[in-house]
C-alpha cells in the first residue's frame, strides 16, 4: 500500500476541461525491479555498491533511457522469471539466478514516469482526452525538433492518429486507440516519442499529474514505472524468486 503525504498538487480535469487541485502528490511506495543475479553475482554487487545508478539506465526498447520497475512483487517475480526462460529480453546480462531488487522511494512526478509501452491504453486514455479537450487537433515538438500533430476521428470517440511529420514534407501516420494495450511493440515507440514531446510542452503538468493519480489509485494492483532521474536511489534488499510464495 503506497502511503500518501497530503500536500496538493495543482493539475487539470481532463474530462471537464479546468484546473482542480488533487491531495495525493507524494507517495512513498516500494518499487520493484526484475533482473538476474549475474554469472558470479557482478549485477547484484553492482546495486549493493551502487543503488539505482541513472549511469546504468536501460534503452527501453525504443521508449528511451530509464529504470525499469513494477509496484507489485508479483508483477517483477513474473518479469524476473520471462528474462531468465528467455522469453523477454533486456539489456545487458541474463545470467544468473532470477531476482528482484526492491526500493523504497517518494514517487516524484517530475523523475518518475509510467512505463508507456507496458501501459499503451493508459497512455492513449491521456492522449485522446488532451486531444480531444484541444479542439481535437495538439501540435507538439520532440526534443530533436520534429514535429508531431495528434489529430482526433470525431466518428470514434476513442481513436485518434499520430501524425509525425518530416523535413521533406512527407509525414507517417499511427492509428492509437484510448483503453487498449496494442500488443504491437512498434506502439511502445511511438508513444515514447510522443510523451518525450510531451514532457517538454506545456502539458508536461497534466502529464504528470495523470500519471500521480494512477499511480496512488492502482499500484497495490501493479503499474510499470521507469526512474527518469539524474541521483542515484538506494536499495532496500534482494530477494532471489525461489524464496517468494
Amino acid at each position: 500500500m503506497p502511503v500518501i503525504d497530503q500536500a496538493p498538487i495543482i493539475g487539470r480535469d481532463l474530462d471537464a476541461g479546468r484546473m482542480t487541485r488533487s491531495p495525493e502528490i507524494r507517495l512513498i511506495i516500494d518499487v520493484f525491479h526484475a533482473t538476474t543475479s549475474g554469472q558470479k553475482g557482478e549485477i547484484l554487487q553492482s546495486f549493493y555498491d551502487q543503488g539505482i545508478n541513472p549511469e546504468r539506465f536501460s534503452n527501453g526498447h525504443g521508449q528511451g533511457r530509464g529504470f525499469y520497475v513494477w509496484t507489485t512483487m508479483e508483477k517483477a517475480s513474473e518479469h524476473a522469471r520471462t528474462i531468465k526462460l528467455g522469453e523477454l529480453s533486456k539489456s545487458g546480462s541474463s545470467e544468473g539466478a532470477p531476482v528482484v531488487v526492491v526500493a523504497s522511494v517518494v514517487f516524484d512526478p517530475q523523475k518518475w514516469e509510467l512505463d508507456v509501452e507496458a501501459h499503451r491504453g493508459i497512455a492513449n486514455e491521456f492522449l485522446n482526452s488532451l486531444v480531444r479537450m484541444n479542439g481535437g487537433e495538439l501540435h507538439l515538438v520532440e526534443p530533436m525538433g520534429s514535429k508531431i500533430v495528434l489529430k482526433s476521428f470525431e466518428e470514434m470517440p476513442r481513436n485518434f492518429a499520430a501524425h509525425f511529420l518530416r523535413e521533406d514534407g512527407g509525414k507517417t501516420v499511427h492509428g492509437l486507440a484510448a483503453g487498449k494495450d496494442d500488443p504491437n511493440l512498434r506502439t511502445g515507440e511511438i508513444l515514447g516519442r510522443v510523451f518525450a514531446a510531451i514532457r517538454t510542452s506545456e502539458f508536461s503538468s497534466q502529464w504528470q499529474d495523470f500519471v500521480a493519480q494512477k499511480v496512488s489509485s492502482m499500484a497495490d494492483i501493479g503499474l510499470a514505472l521507469k526512474y527518469i532521474g539524474d541521483q542515484r536511489l538506494p536499495i532496500r534488499r534482494i530477494l532471489p524468486i525461489e524464496e517468494q510464495s
